[in-house]
């Protein structure tokens, strides 16, 4: 319910919002306050969809980890799910990865790189509410390119950042532990572990950005890493205010 109440009330949806109001106001005889919404939905669409807003602030978010393996080999290796095109698998029984599915396939690259690691994979799972098994759908992906089955352990039951950490840490992994999810998203999740208890190596994968950010009219492009870049940052004060970090 969360992600569906955010595609209609996110960031990239409000001069969408004002300019309804501002339609609103003015067959209802409201002139002033309907050039008031106007206007302000003019700014937004300007500020936020025409403008690179939303990739600096994606840009913000990646650049807080280093994007390089880490010194040692890793005993563990931890993938957050949302890679993973849940209602596409489903319809076809293929596995289907979406807009972040760089988190499976750099995982799949790290299990081949360390092959003594042993790998999990931290989602929702079989929960009765989505279509298909997110850890599923990452297991067999993993499994289709080579990856032992008895090698991969399942995390379910953790729907949010936050879950995806405290249950990994219920299974009291030993050794060090490589964890992967996109860049954007690292922050958070380490954030996470941290309240989890949980010492762990970031390994940002799924870039957004490019370098340098140039200007360009490409309102899908902007209003898509606007909407991900102040979901993380929300998403990081909504746990601190509710006392999960």
């Amino acid at each position: 319910m969360n992600y569906l109440l955010w595609g209609i009330f996110g960031p990239a949806g409000w001069p969408v919002w004002c300019f309804m109001a501002g339609t609103y106001a003015l067959f209802t005889w409201r002139e002033r306050l309907a050039k008031f919404l106007t206007g302000l939905g003019t700014l937004l669409a300007i500020g936020l969809l025409f403008l690179p807003t939303g990739p600096y602030l994606v840009l913000s978010l990646e650049e807080q980890f280093a994007w390089e393996l880490p010194e040692q080999a890793p005993d563990n290796i931890l993938m957050l799910t949302g890679g993973e095109h849940i209602r596409a698998s489903a319809r076809t029984g293929r596995v289907e990865t979406g807009f972040h599915g760089d988190r499976l396939s750099a995982t799949l690259e790290l299990a081949k790189m360390y092959p003594g690691a042993k790998i999990w994979v931290a989602g929702f799972g079989e929960d009765g509410v989505h279509p298909a098994s997110d850890t599923d759908i990452t297991s067999r992906y993993w499994q289709i390119g080579g990856v032992p089955a008895d090698r991969i352990t399942e995390v379910e039951g953790t729907g949010d950042t936050c879950q995806n950490l405290t249950g990994y840490s219920a299974q009291e992994p030993t050794g060090s532990t490589l964890l992967v999810t996109s860049g954007f998203h690292m922050p958070r999740s380490m954030a996470c572990a941290a309240a989890a208890g949980m010492d762990v190596i970031p390994y940002p994968v799924d870039a957004q950005t490019g370098l340098p950010i140039r200007w360009a009219p490409n309102i899908a492009n902007n209003a898509y890493q606007l909407s991900i870049g102040v979901h993380e940052y929300v998403g990081l004060l909504w746990y601190r205010l509710r006392g999960r970090l």
